[in-house]
């Protein structure tokens, strides 16, 4: 099928474990974009946001909106039409994704709209955010030592 053949060129076979789980999380959501259930509504408003946000467009490029293995149901809904979310606009205003014309140069259409791919984006800002958790937890253990340090000369001077 389609999705499968999707998960098959999403996957990377250098990545990780962790970094295959991600791609193909990532995936999942971009293939399932646009639809009309609720929870694909839901899929839907969460992409925009991300788009938006990180200041991005598709899975790894705004070229995966024309791309059925990567956006099949956005592309499916569109009648094999082309244009972009609104949300890969760096101005965001209703319809502004169809006047893309994807045969131009990224220069020219990286002025209007967000070229780069969300994947990298999320995988960077997950692993800023680990970076920080981890020396934030790592800050807290050393705390934690120098309390027990504290603590243990505390009772020895009070058994003197």
């Amino acid at each position: 099928t389609i999705k499968s053949l999707h998960s098959k060129a999403v996957v990377s076979t250098q990545s990780t474990g962790k970094e295959l789980k991600l791609n193909e999380t990532i995936g999942d959501v971009f293939f399932a974009y646009g639809g009309n259930d609720t929870s694909v509504e839901a899929i839907t408003e969460a992409v925009d946001l991300f788009q938006q946000g990180l200041a991005c467009c598709g899975q790894m490029g705004y070229k995966d909106w024309s791309d059925a293995t990567v956006a099949f149901t956005w592309a499916e809904t569109l009648n094999n039409k082309v244009y972009l979310p609104d949300s890969c606009c760096k101005t965001e205003t209703p319809e502004c994704g169809e006047d893309v014309d994807l045969t131009q140069n990224e220069t020219v259409i990286s002025q209007t709209y967000y070229t780069k791919g969300c994947q990298t984006k999320i995988r960077d800002f997950l692993n800023e955010w680990t970076n920080a958790l981890g020396g934030l937890l790592l800050s807290v253990f050393v705390l934690q030592l120098i309390c027990l340090l504290f603590s243990c000369c505390l009772c020895c001077i009070k058994d003197d």
